[in-house]
């Protein structure tokens, strides 16, 4: 039974603790293309509550090849049970210089689609200075109204009981905020004019932003470029 025990142990210690922070995050790399032209930045990015999907790939795949590499933590795996935004402030905070050396970047943005752009803001919010002053920009897509921090049925139905979104990121100045919208989603909090140190942008597409990809990923380094 002990060994037992130690064999899940290890096991569980292999799927959570991976990337060179050894932090308890389920991440994925993508590379960045070499090139001279290249931001000083790479992404961190919070998925939606169903993982890695097509969001993550697609917009991932645009920045990397403009220079900007990725690393992605899987919301449907990593909130897979209740989080405190300190705990993953930490998580994150314990990646920024790992990733900075590695890929020789001195900024990253944190970028969050749907679930991971609810939770975003105060994840944000909770991050120590010293990572905060690294942070190019904060990019949200499709938010919720409410964010949750633990996903599950009741995220996967849209439903969210945790704080309001749209306070805690208009809050998060000095840091840049890209808030990016659905064009008429019912619910959408990116706001109709941004407050000083937002910008928000509604696109087609839907909750889903479907097909938005190059310019979601324009926007980003766009953004992320013009304030340092």
């Amino acid at each position: 039974m002990m060994t037992l025990r130690i064999v899940i142990a290890a096991l569980a210690a292999l799927l959570f603790c991976t990337g060179p922070a050894r932090a308890a995050l389920p991440v994925i790399e993508i590379e960045a293309a070499q090139r001279a032209d290249a931001p000083d930045f790479f992404v961190i990015w919070l998925t939606g509550d169903g993982g890695w999907g097509k969001m993550e790939r697609e917009v991932s795949r645009r920045l990397a090849a403009a220079g900007a590499p990725t690393v992605g933590i899987s919301s449907f795996r990593y909130y897979a049970r209740p989080r405190k935004s300190a705990d993953t402030a930490a998580a994150i905070a314990a990646l920024v210089p790992a990733y900075a050396a590695r890929w020789g970047k001195t900024r990253f943005v944190l970028a969050g689609f749907s679930f991971g752009a609810a939770s975003g803001p105060f994840v944000v919010r909770a991050l120590a200075p010293a990572a905060r002053e690294k942070l190019a920009l904060a990019a949200f897509l499709s938010p919720g109204a409410r964010a949750n921090f633990w996903a599950g049925p009741w995220s996967w139905l849209g439903v969210g009981f945790g704080p309001k979104v749209a306070p805690a990121m208009a809050a998060l100045a000095p840091t840049p905020v890209l808030c990016i919208g659905g064009a008429g989603v019912f619910g959408d909090v990116c706001p109709q004019t941004a407050p000083a140190g937002m910008v928000s942008v509604h696109l087609a597409g839907g909750h889903l932003l479907t097909n938005q990809y190059d310019e979601i990923a324009r926007l980003i380094l766009a953004e992320s470029s013009r304030r340092k």
